[in-house]
């Protein structure tokens, strides 16, 4: 009989070893549980972790300019619905997040550049917008430049870089890239 203040067990003693087993046995199964939730909990992320590969540039184009009268915003990089039309008027603008392709895909936009106005933020093709050389953009390093000034196409882009293309006049529709 158990004294008073300890727990008495009311197992007979040729069950008191099994009794121990089954707690030696449960216990590292209910640590298992823990571990195992702790799995499936997001870990923290740190800054050495590797990054998916960013698909579209960082590079910021900032101006004026009276966009297409009816060249829609949309709420979306892809799919989404238009949020806004253009209306033809003269508005700041300023264009980031152009994809790797200019020619397919959205950039978002925002109708401000800083002053009090309106600010519409959204996603539109960037190929609605004409974007206008502001340096002389180096074609052959040295030797041949499209000059500031030009009207030209974005051809492509990399995450910190843009290529623009500009049609030479008087030549077979040549392109130079820069």
């Amino acid at each position: 009989m158990a004294a008073p203040g300890e727990n008495a067990s009311f197992l007979p003693p040729s069950l008191a070893r099994a009794r121990s087993l089954l707690v030696a046995f449960v216990a590292p199964s209910a640590a298992f549980l823990a571990f195992a939730a702790s799995l499936a909990s997001p870990r923290p992320a740190f800054a050495d972790d590797a990054q998916p590969a960013p698909t579209v540039c960082s590079c910021v184009l900032k101006g004026s300019q009276p966009p297409a009268k009816g060249t829609q915003i949309f709420d979306a990089a892809s799919n989404g619905r238009a949020i806004a039309d253009f209306s033809g008027a003269m508005v700041p603008l300023q264009i980031s997040e152009i994809p790797f392709d200019p020619t397919t895909g959205r950039a978002k936009i925002q109708t401000a550049n800083g002053s009090p106005t309106v600010r519409i933020e959204g996603w539109a093709a960037p190929s609605s917008f004409t974007v206008y050389s502001v340096k002389d953009v180096p074609v052959a390093a040295g030797h041949v430049w499209i000059a500031d000034g030009q009207k030209v196409k974005l051809a492509k882009t990399t995450a910190s870089a843009i290529t623009a293309e500009i049609t030479i006049e008087g030549s077979q529709s040549q392109v130079a890239k820069g």
